[in-house]
């Protein structure tokens, strides 16, 4: 299963990026990227154990996410867990400069949805070609 359009070297497979997030991930610089890459090898291996979990506040709805801190980079995830799967969805990279990124992760969150229901369906559909 494709994560996005294109693959993103280093990142493991169970790990999906929202096409604006490999966006924001591929702006960053050599360094960045690499660090942001093991970070989410280690987030591969066991979502919940990693990061932090997000809540609702005043202008931002996201209960049931989870930040990374990279650095000064912070990381917003999803993890999505159906009877055949467990996937953890980057809604956003950026830079923590007051609540820009999780307002950004907010208003992600219809994509997010979308992108969720179709990925799923695509790999029901070539799970059951096979």
């Amino acid at each position: 299963m494709s994560k996005s359009s294109k693959q993103v070297d280093g990142i493991p497979e169970n790990i999906w990026l929202l096409p604006a997030a490999e966006a924001e991930l591929r702006r960053l610089d050599r360094n960045e990227q690499i660090r942001c890459g093991r970070a989410l090898v280690k987030v591969s291996e066991s979502p919940s154990q990693f990061g932090s979990p997000l809540e609702n506040r005043p202008g931002t709805q996201l209960a049931g996410f989870r930040k990374l801190k990279v650095g000064r980079l912070r990381i917003v995830y999803r993890v999505v867990a159906t009877d055949r799967i467990e996937v953890t969805v980057i809604v956003t990279v950026g830079r923590r400069e007051g609540l820009e990124v999780y307002q950004t992760a907010h208003g992600r969150r219809e994509a997010l949805e979308q992108f969720v229901e179709e990925a799923l369906k695509k790999l029901v559909a070539d799970t059951d070609k096979k």
